[in-house]
């Protein structure tokens, strides 16, 4: 078997003519996602899911994606399969492949969405019988959603052969998804799933699909945690991902959100569990719930908080600020050459993780938490492209630190990234939040921090 592309250089996608990039979808609508019936059956992986309340695949900023990963409990053996998203009212551009499951298979499903919400809905029983955890009663938890992901998490942990973590280049442990060099405001969310689009039809990601369209189609995609640390800074720094067969695309291997959160129960400390403050889990936006944060943490495999203190924002924060800013800086060497997953947001890696940085500080309220301002400060073109990072004191009060806002410069030449990159995934612009004012900077520009998901 070999390594899919998309998860190193994404060359399979660049080779495409045309790569639709996710921006941002309607905030005040969620879209529905209706799950078919026996979801974690062979016969239900391979019947499409439904896309609906006005959100279409065709629409950037509405597409939805599904991946499961399945466990042969006999041998501790994970597969992955992407299971279709359709557009309401469209048929499939090509009949989804149907997997063969290992007896007694355990399968975990998860979700991604590039609108701001998404909502399951029922088909004949199918959200009971996979299992399937979409928030609390009217307070969903957002891009993310998830059918028997604590089943699949809690007998992979026990039965799945997980590798373990490798040496960057740099002689440092491989991170993972729970690292606070890897997370932002909201961990562990979206799905390394991609989809061919094919006019107003979708199709699996397939070697057989791309060969039957060729510049017919092009790739739509989940801007992910998991992608980033998989297809963006593993082969950036020299890591290699946790990569498992998949069971639609025979002969690829692929990594998933599961995959993911397994390798990441072998990180030492400190490590990252979805905070109470995490904004996917907040109730009404403002209101922490240990009941919903433990049931994200449930579907991803974390140890559930006993109490919201277990939770805190602010030792989360802490651990951000300790963590965070040296490993970026200290990785520039690498990062800087690398693919960025946002042209918009940076124009390498190494810029795109500090802008990231950034605005997961604000969002996730760390200044205001530890009177302390980010010391990330991304030095933005005209465009508001991050083309450098500036690396200020972290013991520098808030007050102190009030004009330390992004600084835009003008953009030069050879800070335009590589065309390459335009097939990457686009990590969109969250406006559930509204972000702090607007601050003027010593070039008489005014700039504004954003929502950034990432």
């Amino acid at each position: 078997m070999h390594v899919s592309s998309a998860y190193y250089a994404l060359a399979a996608i660049a080779a495409l003519s045309s790569t639709v990039l996710a921006a941002p979808g309607d905030a005040a609508t969620p879209c529905t996602l209706s799950v078919p019936a026996d979801p974690l059956s062979a016969k239900g992986l391979s019947t499409p899911y439904v896309l609906g309340a006005g959100c279409t695949m065709a629409d950037a900023g509405t597409q939805s994606f599904v991946e499961a990963t399945i466990l042969d409990p006999a041998t501790g053996q994970l597969y992955v399969y992407n299971p279709l998203v359709i557009t309401s009212g469209t048929q499939p551009a090509v009949a989804p492949v149907v997997p063969k499951l290992p007896a007694n298979a355990i399968v975990g499903i998860w979700f991604g969405s590039n609108a701001n919400t998404i909502v399951l809905t029922d088909t004949n029983g199918s959200l009971k019988q996979g299992s399937c955890v979409n928030g609390l009663k009217d307070s969903p938890f957002g891009q993310f959603a998830a059918c028997n992901g604590a089943a699949l998490m809690q007998a992979a942990l026990t039965k799945a052969k997980i590798p373990a973590l490798g040496k960057a280049a740099d002689g440092t442990v491989c991170p993972t998804t729970r690292s606070f060099a890897v997370v932002d405001q909201d961990q562990s969310d979206n799905v390394n799933t991609q989809y061919l689009l094919v006019g107003t039809q979708t199709a699996q990601d397939t070697a057989a699909n791309t060969k039957k369209f060729g510049k017919k189609a092009s790739v739509v995609n989940n801007g992910s945690d998991n992608a980033l640390l998989t297809a963006f800074l593993d082969p950036a720094i020299g890591c290699t991902p946790f990569l498992v067969p998949s069971l639609d695309d025979p002969g690829v291997m692929r990594a998933t959100l599961a995959t993911d959160e397994l390798q990441a129960t072998l990180q030492a400390a400190p490590v990252a569990l979805i905070p109470a403050t995490d904004p996917m889990v907040l109730v009404d936006g403002t209101t922490q719930s240990l009941e919903k944060t433990n049931a994200y943490r449930n579907q991803v495999g974390q140890v559930p908080a006993a109490r919201l203190s277990d939770a805190d924002g602010k030792t989360y924060c802490q651990n951000f600020l300790t963590v965070g800013p040296p490993t970026i800086q200290s990785q520039k060497s690498m990062t800087v050459k690398g693919a960025t997953p946002d042209p918009a947001t940076g124009n390498n890696l190494f810029t795109f993780l500090g802008a990231r940085f950034a605005a997961s500080y604000v969002n996730l309220n760390c200044s205001g938490l530890l009177g302390v301002e980010s010391p990330v400060v991304p030095v933005l073109d005209k465009n508001g492209v991050a083309i450098d990072i500036t690396f200020l004191s972290a013991t520098t009060s808030t007050a102190q630190t009030a004009t330390a806002a992004p600084v835009y410069h003008t953009r030069t030449k050879s800070s335009t990234f590589a065309t390459a990159t335009a097939a990457a995934p686009r990590y969109h612009t969250r406006t559930k939040a509204s972000p702090p004012a607007a601050t003027t900077t010593s070039t008489g520009k005014r700039c504004k921090p954003t929502k950034k998901h990432y």
